[in-house]
């Protein structure tokens, strides 16, 4: 099946964030031990913080200090969060070359991460005018419902029912299914290549060099 028709735009790509361009955890590790003690408790170690990572800030919050109400917490978390700590986050390395080769098609930004948080992220690493869209989490619809992806292609005005989702999480593989597009899950994120195989993805990729040869491909193979 060809996916590089000559008479039609370029497929779009709906990436996720953390864990897939960026590599948010050294300041989201810090951040949530610095609540956790905070809040009289323990540090948590690196597996138990990837864990609460991806269903959104509610979720990492009541992974972290599962006591108090997240409501609660989500206000000095961000105030905490938006200084040293998510500014030490770096896109991975080949991440920049990618978006470059892409730059012709319809981008965007697909993400479960607070709007605060993104838009101080794309705002430090210079990516403004890299997405046709940024999608974060409105009125408690987050990933994975695909309503996200509709959300994304309203935005950007973009007519293709088809693409790519990117990710590094079931969430991600969910929200690319449910909006009926091909998904290509990335190992170098959050998550265990057997995690990311039971969820069943169309690809996994280990490099953003691979991911490149896989969405500039004219054929998919199996």
């Amino acid at each position: 099946m060809a996916y590089n028709d000559l008479h039609m735009p370029a497929q779009p790509v709906y990436f996720d964030l953390d864990g897939t361009l960026v590599d948010t955890f050294p300041g989201l590790f810090a951040a949530v031990n610095w609540l956790r003690v905070a809040h009289g408790l323990g540090e948590a170690d690196a597996a138990q913080v990837r864990g609460w990572i991806g269903g959104g800030i509610d979720a990492l919050l009541s992974g972290a200090v599962p006591h108090v109400d997240p409501s609660r917490l989500r206000e000095p978390f961000l105030e905490h969060y938006v200084g040293a700590p998510l500014l030490s986050s770096r896109p991975y390395d080949g991440i920049e070359a990618l978006l470059d080769a892409l730059a012709s098609r319809p981008l965007a930004i697909v993400t479960n991460k607070h709007a605060q948080s993104v838009e101080r992220l794309i705002e430090h690493l210079g990516w403004g005018d890299r997405f046709a869209a940024i999608v974060c989490p409105h009125d408690n619809v987050r990933k994975p419902d695909p309503e996200m992806v509709e959300r994304a292609r309203e935005t950007a005005r973009i007519d293709r029912a088809d693409g790519w989702f990117v990710g590094d999480s079931s969430f991600d593989i969910e929200t690319g299914r449910g909006a009926r597009l091909r998904t290509i899950a990335v190992t170098w994120g959050f998550r265990t290549r057997d995690e990311l195989l039971s969820c069943g993805p169309d690809v996994v990729v280990d490099s953003p060099a691979e991911l490149l040869q896989i969405l500039t491909a004219d054929r998919i193979v199996s």
